[in-house]
């Protein structure tokens, strides 16, 4: 019998949910996933401009109509996850791939290793996301549903056009409100 180790595990969990979600224009495709004795590939869609971070750090800032038209392609890949009842669970800038040879750059969404069906909550919360772009539900482990992939495509927005995280340094959003 063969046992995975953890990475496969994940990268087997990260195939599983891609062909779950089949092909989509914004989502990176898979091509295949193999397992040997001692090796295991996942091969997907080569996506040449690198991913949203990497491009904020040759451009800097960018303009409010390829912005517009980045974040149109994001909404438009997570709402084909969500039609599945899939929730991504890592939207962040470095999971969305960009193909720089059109302009705006074309967007594909990637890294499935944390996708689920379903949403978690009431104390199921298992992976937290990343902290600059996880929802004030999710930082308090209360729950993961539809709406924290969408908080977190409010991130990638404001990131692509401030170059910057809006929370990077101030976390205050994570404190109870003042009732005094």
């Amino acid at each position: 019998m063969l046992t995975l180790t953890l990475t496969e595990q994940v990268l087997k969990h990260e195939s599983a949910m891609l062909l779950r979600i089949g092909e989509h224009p914004n989502i990176v495709s898979h091509q295949g996933f193999y397992v040997g004795s001692n090796q295991v590939a996942l091969c997907l869609e080569l996506v040449s401009g690198g991913d949203c971070q990497q491009l904020l750090q040759r451009q800097g800032c960018l303009a409010e109509g390829a912005v517009h038209a980045m974040t149109t392609q994001l909404c438009c890949a997570i709402r084909h996850l969500h039609e599945q009842r899939v929730l991504h669970r890592d939207v962040r800038l470095e999971n969305c791939l960009v193909d720089n040879e059109v302009w705006p750059p074309r967007l594909k969404l990637c890294d499935f290793g944390h996708a689920c069906v379903g949403q978690a909550s009431d104390g199921e919360v298992d992976f937290y996301g990343t902290p600059g772009y996880s929802s004030p539900e999710v930082m308090a482990r209360l729950a993961w549903s539809p709406a924290a992939d969408v908080w977190a495509i409010g991130i990638v927005m404001f990131a692509l056009l401030g170059n910057a995280l809006p929370f990077e340094r101030d976390f205050s959003w994570l404190r109870p409100p003042d009732q005094h």
